[in-house]
Parts: structure tokens; C-alpha cells; sequence
């Protein structure tokens, strides 16, 4: 079980870094529209 709880909470980390990546992308194409 352990092994499964440090697997899921490597998930979160790299779902939310590529969250944070998406959003510096939308950020980076809403910038270059104004």
C-alpha cells in the first residue's frame, strides 16, 4: 500500500507541473493577442 500512496502522490506532482506549464502556455498566447 505504501508503494501505491508514493506512486499516486509522484501523479499529483507531475499533473500539477504540467498543469502550471499549460497555463504559463495560455498566459505566454493571451499576451501575444494583446
Amino acid at each position: 500500500m505504501k508503494v501505491l500512496r508514493d506512486q499516486l502522490r509522484e501523479w499529483e506532482k507531475q499533473t500539477k507541473q504540467i498543469k502550471k506549464k499549460k497555463q504559463k502556455r495560455i498566459l505566454a498566447l493571451v499576451k501575444l493577442r494583446i
